[in-house]
This record gives structure tokens, sequence and C-alpha cells, in this order.
């Protein structure tokens, strides 16, 4: 006895495969128990998980599905493992499990943004948020950040560090950046 899935791989935003069980000869009426397994959450098991081969018949009836759930989360593809359990009155084998792959479908869509855009030289305050579009990921990421403009850094604005660090589970990170003061008069000076 074989199980079959089809597709053998889907996506992750909620795509389907469908189980079924073959023999390689007719035989007596053959059922077949479906059970999956892998990390919780990434997948669901339709609510019947039976098979059934019709005497004299190789292809099982009924439907048993695996549905993908999605998750948000930026992680390697995932596996399910299909197992069965078969049985009939001439005592039939089998079957192997068989693995489902769930393709992973999350990429981060990264802003910066800076609110405010602009501020007073004596000692203004400006947010710089880094966002991943709403995509989380399994452990912390460093994020470099690119600092250019025509201010001069220490001279005209501080930063306290020019990365941040996004922790797993979030999708966004905050830096405040103070402007210096000066006893001068200048030109306005933009450094983002």
């Amino acid at each position: 006895m074989t199980l079959v899935l089809t597709p053998a791989s889907i996506a992750e935003d909620g795509k389907t495969s469908t189980v079924t069980a073959t023999l390689s000869g007719a035989a007596a009426v053959t059922t077949v128990e479906v059970s999956a397994t892998a990390v919780s959450g990434d997948f669901t098991l339709s609510q019947n998980t039976t098979l059934t081969i019709a005497a004299g018949q190789t292809s099982s009836t009924g439907e048993v599905t695996i549905t993908s759930v999605d998750n948000g989360v930026d992680a390697p593809d995932k596996t399910v493992t299909v197992s069965g359990s078969a049985s009939n009155a001439q005592g039939v084998s089998g079957p192997s499990n068989q693995t489902l792959t769930i393709t992973d479908d999350d990429t981060a869509s990264w802003t910066v943004t800076v609110d405010p855009a602009s501020i007073a030289e004596d000692g203004g305050t400006s947010t710089v948020e880094v966002s991943t579009g709403g995509v989380t990921f399994l452990s912390d990421r460093s994020i470099a950040l690119s600092l250019s403009g025509t201010a001069t850094q220490d001279t005209d604005y501080t930063t306290a560090a020019e990365s941040l660090m996004l922790p797993a589970g979030e999708t966004s990170v905050t830096m405040t950046v103070p402007r210096c003061r000066t006893r001068w008069t200048r030109r306005p000076r933009r450094w983002w």
C-alpha cells in the first residue's frame, strides 16, 4: 500500500494537499486511517481522516486533506509527516510515511520612516522607525543604518548607534536622533 500526496508541496497561504491511498493489487475492503505530524499551527487536517479502498479496487475513496496555515513569519520551509494505518481481512502492510513540504511565503518589505522629518537645531529630537511590513522573524535581526546628507554627525546630530536590533517576533524597531545644540546660526541641514 502507498499513500499519495497531491501535490507533495504547497504554499503556506492556505493551500491544500489531498491524501489518497493505492494498493498494488486488488484485495478485500481496506481502510486507512491517516495522521499527520509537524509543528503545531503549521497545518490543519480535515475532519475526515479515513480512506477506504473497496473490495477488488486499488484506489481509495473518501477525501483527506491537509491545509497550510499562513503565519506571517519569515522562516525556512516546513515539513509535515503523513502516516497511515491500514487494515483489511488479508493483513495488508504499510503504508510508508510520506512528507508534505509547506513552502514559506513571507518576505519582509522594509521601510524606514523619520518623524518628525524636520526638527529645530536647539535640541529637537526625531524618531527613526524601521518596519518589516508586518512580517516577523524567529530570531533577533541586526539592522545596519546608513546615515547621509549635508548634516554632520556629532556636530549637527547624535545617534546612540548606527544599527538597530529587531527582536524576534516584532515587526518594527525605533531609535531617537537628538539634534546637537549650537550657539551660531546656520542654514538648516538634513541628515536623512
